[in-house]
């Protein structure tokens, strides 16, 4: 019974990949592998913190401003790339591969400057890159899969749970083999090459520079029909709901990928293969969970998805803290991971439903600024709860926080996409 559920689950996703063709599908297919890079090297970053602590005798309290900058700048900054992206989308392609260059950048820098005051300069840097891939590729996606939305994105989310799922295990592999510093320096080589690949192939597609400039005038926007597209999308209740209640959930999650990997490393003395494996498991379940919960979000609707998403999120958070037995932690670990991406991609499609053609990548900016206080002083509150009483606190506040925004979604009535195409 179960086996024939999953079936008629996953046939629908392998029939709608297949029937996609053409220029669209290989826009996504290689936007998705863009998202792959984009994670495995964000992942770094946790898995470098608790060497971090130790060499530069950090508090929880700097820990969370490393993630704090990382994650404020990033939201900041989306509000502006997304205008751009919307536009000028003639700029599509340079704003993605240069997205992808400069984390290779940041995590040299990083290796070479290795002290707290320069990695807080490196760590918005990183920002930087999340908010220069993040609005362009799902807003670019948005508009080819209008009504597939759920599906595209979730697929392309399907691109960060693999990342996500394989750095932390295979870099802390290397991490015992080598030096962090070196680990990361080598890691400048390969997605410099990566970046000249995405360049040449996305240039064939239709999105690349010569098509756009051929229809240069078509692709922008004019600021009067911007500006009164904004300002509809921000009245509408189901966008400003989801986009302060996925706020929230955005500061919850910060909150844990702060402290996760310093309650696996130091508290419970995992070793860095072993705390890789534990933060894998955090992700690994979105690369099956991602297209099927967006399928489902565009049939049955995104609030059915929601809500029940969001609740049980905020329950796993506060059982991470519960045990340290750890086959039990895995499964909690492991099950959080279910939802810990898809719900992100969801809430994001739902603002885009009631959003125009014209500032797809804008809802993304959008929902970036409004989130944006909740990230910046997430990982401090968090940081100063677990300063003054114990690191489990963290967890607590993440699941305290992350069910009051489902509360607000509660009462909200959802309308179904706009039928556009770009």
């Amino acid at each position: 019974m179960l086996s024939n559920t999953v079936l008629n689950i996953c046939r629908p996703l392998y029939s709608k990949l297949s029937n996609l063709g053409g220029k669209d599908s290989s826009f996504l297919y290689w936007i998705t592998f863009g998202h792959i890079v984009m994670h495995w090297y964000q992942n770094l970053f946790p898995l470098i913190l608790p060497y971090f602590k130790s060499e530069f005798g950090l508090s929880a309290v700097q820990l969370g401003s490393l993630n704090t900058i990382q994650m404020g700048i990033a939201s900041g900054l989306m509000v502006v790339v997304a205008y751009f992206a919307d536009t000028r989308r003639h700029l599509q392609i340079i704003i993605l591969v240069s997205a992808i260059l400069i984390l290779g950048i940041c995590y040299f820098g990083i290796s070479l400057l290795p002290t707290y005051a320069w990695t807080l300069i490196w760590s918005g840097l990183i920002g930087l890159s999340v908010a220069l891939w993040h609005p362009t590729a799902m807003g670019g996606l948005s508009l080819k899969f209008p009504k597939k939305r759920g599906m595209a994105l979730g697929v392309h989310g399907v691109g960060a749970s693999i990342g996500d799922s394989l750095s932390p295990i295979i870099v802390g592999a290397f991490i015992m083999t080598f030096a962090w510093r070196t680990v990361l320096q080598f890691h400048l080589i390969p997605i410099a090459i990566i970046s000249i690949i995405m360049w040449r192939v996305l240039s064939k597609n239709e999105v690349d520079g010569q098509n756009a400039k051929k229809n240069s005038d078509k692709n922008k926007v004019d600021f009067y029909t911007y500006w009164t597209d904004l300002k509809t999308l921000i009245k509408n209740p189901q966008a400003l709901s989801v986009t302060i209640s996925n706020a929230l959930i955005s500061g919850a999650r910060v909150a844990v990928l702060t402290f996760l990997p310093i309650y696996l490393f130091d508290t419970l003395g995992f070793s860095s293969l072993k705390m890789g494996v534990y933060l894998a498991l955090l992700f690994a379940m979105g690369a099956i969970s991602q297209p099927i919960m967006g399928i489902l979000s565009d049939r049955v609707g995104r609030k059915v998805i929601l809500v029940p998403s969001f609740l049980i999120l905020g329950v796993l958070y506060l059982l991470i803290g519960s045990t340290q037995n750890d086959i039990l932690l895995g499964i909690i670990i492991g099950i959080l991971g279910a939802f810990f991406y898809p719900i992100l991609n969801i809430a994001q499609a739902a603002i885009m439903d009631v959003g125009s053609k014209d500032i797809q990548s804008t809802t993304m900016g959008v929902s970036g600024l409004v989130g944006w206080p909740a990230i910046l002083v997430s990982p401090i509150i968090a940081g100063l709860l677990v300063d003054k009483f114990n690191i489990e606190m963290a967890f607590i506040f993440a699941g305290v926080i992350s069910l009051v925004s489902t509360l607000i979604l509660v009462p909200i009535k959802f309308t179904p996409p706009a039928d556009f195409k770009d």
